[in-house]
């Protein structure tokens, strides 16, 4: 017996018949050793061809790949079957590719929002196809519902069970799929398994923000919802973050909770005042990012818009100035004083002083008034100063003596709360008198001119 044309599947075998018993021939019967094989190794049957008396050699099918095999033949006729011929030399089928995908398990929950990790039974050996060592795994996984190609990666060790995909979307399914592969090649894929990553936080804020300021104190914020693919699990909330805008104070939040309102009406506000205003989603997970940059929105003035002065004229020294309105009145808030009061040039008859419109202005500002006196008299002089203007040089002043300067801001509902600062006239340093005091207090609580 010959054997020939040995393929991964099949081996081609020639013979020559045996003693026919004076009778037709009915079937050729092969026997085989698979595997480990020894004298002591079970013959089973692995081919019958019948109906082919005159054959003289037949195609073995059937066969795995890359195993060892010795083959034997028995002759049939209407009698019986004849022993077995003198068994073949041991051959080893060809190498091909895995004719099995592994069986898949659910995709585990990932320990981190971004990544998922599927599983899978090992092929059993004799399923190799091939050189173990060469034997391998390869994970394809696709967004679900994608028109993307998919990507894939190549696990080298036979007898591993998992792998772990990075760099995934958070909270968003995947279809996963495995394959073997071998030196030769690779087998047909799993079905695939669904499985979802994580939650995490939300990667971007709400779209289409925007703000109205519907009162002196009250600010009107509308948002869109947070794009699918940003955010990232289920969105609990939102926050409205706020602060006013060049301010130390601390960001204020307004928390609406569910998802089904997507506008807030911020009250409590100062009144005039520009804030920065952003808006985050959050998730079980924590808060997402918010919207960027800030939008700006200005709460009302607390009555009708008027326009400034033009060019007021000065009080003439000695005559009585007109008094500040009180820096209060029944419903409505006034300006509060002019900030970061400073004389940078002091001078024996002049001074020139610098300040910063307040930090309340509660209105559009439309003048600011000056007097300054004499400590050691009544008689006061008054200036009017355009509302853009930050400094103000007052001249014909009293040598080596102490002045005190008031500084208020005035809107449509009055003069408002004053700021009062004492210098001394001297170019003389390294004395006390040249130092800035500077303070404000109510217009109330100051002393009368």
């Amino acid at each position: 017996m010959a054997i020939s044309n040995i393929g991964p599947r099949s081996v081609t075998l020639q013979f020559k018949p045996g003693y026919d018993g004076k009778t037709s021939i009915s079937r050729w019967q092969v026997e085989g050793q698979i595997g480990v094989i020894g004298e002591a190794e079970d013959w089973v049957m692995v081919h019958q061809v019948p109906n082919e008396p005159e054959a003289r050699s037949l195609e073995v099918p059937g066969l795995n790949p890359y195993t060892f095999y010795r083959f034997r033949m028995r002759q049939v006729n209407i009698v019986g079957t004849s022993p077995p011929s003198q068994p073949s030399r041991k051959i080893q089928t060809l190498q091909a590719p895995p004719t099995w995908p592994p069986s898949t398990s659910p995709c585990a929950p990932p320990a981190r929002p971004a990544c998922g990790s599927d599983g899978w039974w090992p092929l059993p050996e004799w399923e190799y196809n091939g050189n173990p060592e060469l034997v391998g795994y390869r994970v394809q996984y696709l967004r679900s519902g994608s028109q993307a190609r998919p990507l894939t990666h190549t696990v080298p060790d036979r007898l591993e069970r998992e792998f772990t995909i990075e760099d995934l979307e958070e909270w968003s399914e995947y279809d996963v799929r495995v394959q073997a592969l071998n030196g030769i090649g690779a087998g047909p894929w799993s079905p695939p398994v669904r499985g979802r990553t994580r939650e995490s936080v939300p990667s971007c804020g709400p779209t289409n923000i925007s703000a109205f300021a519907t009162t002196s104190s009250s600010i009107l914020v509308r948002w869109l919802q947070v794009p699918e693919p940003d955010r990232n699990g289920l969105i609990l909330g939102y926050k409205v973050v706020y602060k006013e805008k060049d301010s130390d104070s601390p960001l204020q939040f307004w928390t609406v909770e569910g998802n089904a309102t997507h506008s807030v009406q911020l009250s409590g506000l100062g009144k005039y005042v520009l804030y920065e205003i952003q808006v985050l989603a959050f998730t079980r997970i924590g808060d997402g990012v918010p919207t960027s940059p800030p939008i700006l929105e200005r709460t009302l003035d607390d009555g009708r818009h008027g326009n400034p002065p033009r060019n007021p004229p000065a009080t003439r020294p000695g005559n009585p100035p007109r008094q500040p309105a009180p820096a209060t009145r029944r419903g409505h808030a006034l300006p509060g004083p002019p900030v970061g009061i400073l004389f940078p040039e002091v001078r024996t008859t002049s001074v020139r002083l610098i300040w910063k419109s307040p930090a309340q202005p509660n209105g559009i500002i439309l003048a600011y008034q000056i007097t300054d006196r004499l400590n050691s008299t009544n008689a006061v002089v008054v200036d009017m100063m355009n509302p853009s203007s930050r400094q103000y040089t007052v001249t014909s002043l009293k040598p080596e003596s102490v002045y005190v300067f008031r500084l208020t801001a005035q809107t449509r509902k009055g003069w408002g709360e004053a700021a009062e600062a004492l210098v001394v006239t001297t170019e003389k340093r390294g004395t006390g008198g040249s130092r800035d005091r500077s303070h404000h207090r109510p217009a109330g609580r100051s002393a009368a001119f």
